[in-house]
């Protein structure tokens, strides 16, 4: 977490409202440039995180890939 781009950012960003492609497309910009991306999105997989950009992905994105998984 210490090495998160994110960790800098506003929270807010990286939890659009339904709708808010601007606001998810901002924070996939900062997921991109992030160090530890693997390491979010695995955490957020692993937590079922049912909300918000993890890892670059969207909720509905880490859903499919938990449907694909199993």
């Amino acid at each position: 977490m210490d090495q998160a781009i994110c960790a800098g950012t506003d929270p807010e960003a990286f939890f659009p409202e339904k709708g808010g492609s601007t606001q998810s497309a901002m924070a996939r910009m900062v997921c991109r440039g992030c160090p530890v991306i693997s390491e979010c999105l695995d955490y957020a997989l692993e937590h079922n995180a049912k909300f918000g950009i993890w890892g670059g992905l969207t909720d509905k994105e880490r859903r499919g890939m938990r449907y694909r998984d199993h």
